[in-house]
């Protein structure tokens, strides 16, 4: 998460979108995000090998590589619960081959501004995880989508 500009205005927010994979909660900061979309047959993308790279889906404004993040986040025995019409939330950074960065996931929420001082940082674990936010009663795991699409 970039560190808010300064101001006198009071204290900075930051928006961002929040989502559900699992039945857990997470956000990522919304200003790299171009769209949200609503996945109907995914079933290549689901029984993809590689959850890092799990396939592309040609939109009209181009290619999108599709991360799979419940299976990034999640064991590899564990049986995922799928939602029948996922969601992809698709960055605006590309990869080597210019394919925008997707991510599919269960749900996604509502868009919220966030003061940056609520964000409580995390000790060790994952580099792409930022810290925790709490957020109507749930913890949400904030994401570095720069630290995940360089992995």
């Amino acid at each position: 998460m970039s560190a808010p500009a300064e101001s006198t205005d009071g204290p900075q927010r930051t928006r961002a979108v929040t989502f559900e994979l699992q039945g857990e909660h997470y956000c990522v900061d919304s200003s790299r995000i171009t769209s949200v979309l609503s996945i109907g047959d995914c079933t290549a993308v689901l029984e993809a090998p590689d959850p890092w790279y799990a396939g592309e889906i040609s939109t009209d404004d181009g290619n999108i590589r599709v991360l799979d993040l419940s299976r990034v986040f999640e064991s590899a025995t564990r049986t995922l619960d799928r939602p029948e019409v996922p969601k992809l939330i698709v960055f605006d950074v590309t990869d080597d081959d210019g394919a925008h960065y997707g991510w599919l996931v269960d749900d996604v929420g509502v868009s919220r501004q966030i003061d940056p001082q609520r964000l409580e940082r995390t000790a060790g674990g994952m580099s792409f995880i930022s810290g925790t936010v709490t957020l109507d009663g749930h913890e949400h795991l904030w994401l570095d989508e720069a630290s995940i699409h360089e992995s």
